[in-house]
């Protein structure tokens, strides 16, 4: 029996892209994809029962993945409620979280989101404030008057609020009035209640409905604790910052970029000759398995490299498998990044081989150099081909182009 294929989510991405681009009547240049995991640490000493912060990430050029709100992050607290919110501002993401059973003890890792972007960014990038937080085990409502605002009085809510809601609703004694604290008007003050005093905090959308208070509102500002709070970022994946010096190099490379001035004709192709050996193990299998594969575009700058793109290449039926030859990748469209076109032969040391050509509006291209160079001269470039199926990876470095202007680069070796 056959099996199933699997398809490619990105291909329709990149479809799409290249419509909007065209009905928006803007240059279709697509940006390299560098996917990280950033975690948000509370590095201080201490135990605390909420805690809400910010993250600008203003200093980035990509972005958290997800739908306005609905960034894609996990918490890493257990028996945390916590709720996260990208909508809030320009690059800002907002993160409120309580615990009611053991509290938030620090040091520890809060939480973690999904980042993409066209450049690889560093954990300054990401500016984190804390903006409310209250010690484990104390708070209670200060008869503030205002529906999901028990202790601040505040209109959004913020963290410590939903967290006295929280406390009153597994613990009667809490002082909490049901015109602060039952914010659906049930009659009951329970975790769905405290929920939407927490996403109102972060500024997520939703409105609080309590019995009416006795006497106006009174507010009570908010407070910190001081602690300390720090992103971490981790973009392990397979197209790292810097080359893999480990990779398997050939004995004859060659390598054409064009960037031409209709971005329907942009093009990057090439060739690896006479290359380290080479298993059908090594490559996996991605006409039925979900093996990925990566061309990784090294530049040098100030006598450092850096990942100047990246093209991803998903399993798919595109893909054929030759075993024990090797593989094969066709897609005239190039909606996988860009790429038409692979060639992996198998072979021994000094034998295998290797062909990747991408072309067109969904190629994301590296940005020239500078005026007169596409890449920079002060050192080499570096074209890698890797996989999520094994270790294995494949590597030419290209130290003296044939043509290195504004438009065109291209080298060979030896």
């Amino acid at each position: 029996m056959k099996l199933s294929r699997p398809t490619s989510s990105t291909a329709l991405a990149a479809a799409c892209f290249s419509l909007l681009c065209a009905f928006a009547g803007v240059p279709g240049r697509a940006n390299a994809a560098v996917s990280c995991e950033v975690s948000f640490v509370l590095q201080t000493n201490t135990t605390l029962g909420s805690l809400q912060f910010d993250a600008d990430y203003s200093a980035t050029s990509g972005h958290f993945v997800g739908l306005g709100g609905n960034v894609d992050c996990t918490t890493d607290v257990d028996q945390s409620v916590s709720e996260q919110n990208d909508e809030g501002g320009p690059k800002v993401l907002h993160w409120g979280i309580f615990n009611s059973a053991i509290g938030i003890d620090g040091p520890t890792s809060i939480g973690h989101c999904s980042y993409s972007g066209p450049d690889v960014p560093v954990a300054s990038d990401f500016v984190v404030t804390e903006t409310d937080s209250t010690t484990f085990g104390t708070g209670a409502g200060l008869n503030a008057n205002l529906c999901g605002a028990p202790t601040t009085g505040t209109s959004p809510p913020y963290s410590r609020d939903a967290w006295v809601i929280m406390r009153k609703a597994l613990d009667p004694s809490v002082i909490c009035q049901p015109c602060e604290c039952d914010t659906d008007n049930n009659g009951l003050i329970t975790s769905t209640d405290a929920l939407s005093a927490l996403r109102r905090a972060i500024g997520l959308s939703g409105t609080n409905s309590c019995p009416a208070c006795v006497g106006p509102p009174v507010p009570h500002a908010p407070f910190t604790t001081g602690v300390s709070l720090q992103a971490v970022v981790d973009c392990a994946g397979p197209c790292q910052p810097t080359a893999d010096p480990s990779c398997g190099t050939g004995t004859k490379s060659s390598v054409i970029v064009a960037d031409s001035a209709d971005d329907f004709n942009d093009s990057i192709k090439w060739k690896l000759g006479g290359g380290p050996e080479t298993t059908q193990i090594d490559l996996g299998d991605p006409e039925f398995s979900n093996t990925t594969y990566y061309l990784c575009v090294y530049d040098t700058s100030g006598g450092g490299q850096f990942l100047a793109t990246q093209l991803t290449i998903p399993a798919s039926e595109n893909w054929s498998n030759k075993d024990p030859k090797g593989l094969g990748y066709k897609d005239s469209e190039g909606l996988s990044d860009g790429v038409t076109k692979i060639g992996i032969k198998t072979g021994a040391a000094g034998s295998s081989k290797i062909q990747v050509i991408a072309k067109g509006l969904s190629l994301p291209m590296p940005a020239p150099a500078s005026g007169t160079a596409f890449f920079n001269a002060a050192g080499p470039i570096v074209m890698e081909l890797r996989s999520t199926a094994s270790p294995a990876c494949w590597s030419a470095s290209f130290p003296t182009p044939t043509v290195n202007s504004v438009t065109k680069y291209s080298a060979k070796t030896p």
